[in-house]
């Protein structure tokens, strides 16, 4: 296969180097001329390890050219990857983007045979679809029969760039068919890549950038902070992360990293407060610790709204305690969420088993029920009897005899989830699953 790379700054010319290397005839374009010229004579348009020696080695695979059109009539792919800085609104600009778009669809207008068009600039959710709409509407081609368009965002990290094209964590294919011509273009484009092949929605696809950069400029920041208080106290920050970082099970794990409610219970409420309380006392400022848990309140009130909005009057909360298998309900999202719903002039039925036990049995009883307050003369341990009596029904934890709702679920009952649990439970008419 032939490819072209659109754009030669730092993503393009790591691209072009590395494809070259993988045996690909590879054509460089852009509109700097200058940078066209270094291409021709074999050398990076960036300072990078490594990337001098790959283009050197594989001059004979590399062109370049500042005539996309001619490029693409030689080429099978085409690799998007100019820049795509911020606007002053923060969003995206997305111009170059779409400008390629425009004079892509010029170029396959007089060609016959079948191109793929990949996006690995970092890009808006949506932007393929528009991309694919842009190239029919100037070629008066027909996406997926004459072109198609992929996302493949690329994970490279400036200094080892080289190292992470050919180690890469996963390989992201974003396509509209998973059995498409497109992907098997791709497989083949990356078939020396040794990782796993993950082929997902465009728009997942498209947004994993943005997930992936935030997520390490979240763990930056949240390490300079725990810093900032080491420093104070005269703690070694760095032995205290190292020990942190030990930790996959808990703190290096996909174990929390999944969307759904808020936390809740009696350590991390509490020992969130007493650290940014500690930090407080230092006079060290603590902007990102200090907002998890004003975030956290918000994610209950999202659901809150949500729910609302149904406008069903009775309402099944099943479980109340803040995780399943325990009783407690100190701190509990759950609980909080049922509370603002009661006093928002729900009906709340509450099915929770070891909450009614322990109330029943006199176990934590005092406790239980200065929590729940009035919404403690409304909790049963008769599943059906709840259900029967209700319209819209929370599932707020993944206890064991839930796994078969669905067939106690009435055709008009709304399930809603509060998170997206284990048990192949679907949700019912309109009612809101993660």
């Amino acid at each position: 296969m032939n490819i072209s790379v659109i754009g030669l700054g730092y993503v393009g010319c790591v691209s072009v180097g590395c494809l070259a290397n993988s045996g690909y005839k590879v054509i460089g374009v852009d509109i700097d001329k200058n940078k066209v010229d270094l291409v021709n004579n074999a050398k990076p348009t960036i300072v990078e390890k490594d990337i001098d020696i790959l283009m050197q080695k594989n001059a004979n695979n590399i062109s370049a050219t500042t005539n996309l059109q001619e490029a693409i009539s030689k080429s099978d792919i085409s690799i998007i990857c100019v820049g795509t800085p911020n606007k002053d609104d923060g969003l995206l600009n997305l111009e170059y983007v779409y400008n390629v778009a425009k004079d892509i669809g010029k170029a396959i207008k007089d060609i016959n045979h079948f191109h793929v068009v990949s996006i690995r600039s970092t890009v808006s959710p949506g932007t393929n679809k528009e991309v694919g709409k842009i190239i029919e509407r100037i070629s008066g081609k027909k996406r997926g029969v004459d072109f198609d368009v992929v996302s493949n965002p690329e994970f490279l990290r400036e200094g080892s760039a080289v190292e992470d094209y050919y180690n890469p964590p996963v390989t992201v294919i974003g396509v509209k068919e998973k059995d498409s011509k497109a992907t098997k273009y791709m497989k083949e484009l990356y078939s020396d890549i040794k990782a796993e092949f993950m082929i997902t929605s465009i728009k997942s696809a498209e947004i994993i950038k943005y997930v992936n950069n935030s997520w390490h400029a979240l763990k930056i920041t949240f390490a300079n902070e725990v810093g900032n208080i080491c420093k104070k106290l005269e703690i070694d920050a760095y032995e205290v992360m190292d020990i942190f970082v030990k930790d996959t099970k808990l703190n290096l794990s996909p174990y929390y990293l999944k969307p759904g409610f808020a936390y809740g219970g009696s350590c991390l409420p509490k020992d969130l407060k007493g650290f940014v309380s500690l930090a407080s006392s230092l006079d060290v400022d603590t902007p990102l610790l200090s907002n998890i848990e004003v975030s956290n309140k918000n994610q209950i009130k999202i659901a809150f709204e949500q729910i609302k909005k149904y406008n069903k009057k009775n309402i099944a909360f099943l479980s109340i305690s803040f995780k399943s298998g325990t009783d407690d309900a100190r701190l509990s999202p759950n609980l909080e969420l049922a509370k603002m719903l009661y006093k928002a002039d729900f009906n709340i039925l509450i099915h929770d088993i070891e909450v009614y036990n322990s109330i029943k049995n006199g176990i934590n009883k005092k406790f239980i029920i200065s929590q729940m307050q009035e919404l403690s003369n409304n909790i049963y341990d008769n599943l059906d009897y709840v259900l029967d009596n209700s319209d819209l029904v929370v599932l707020a934890n993944n206890e064991k005899y839930y796994q078969n709702l669905n067939q106690k679920l009435k055709p008009s009952h709304i399930l809603f989830e509060l998170s997206k649990y284990k048990n192949n439970l679907s949700c019912k008419k309109d009612g809101i699953c993660w």
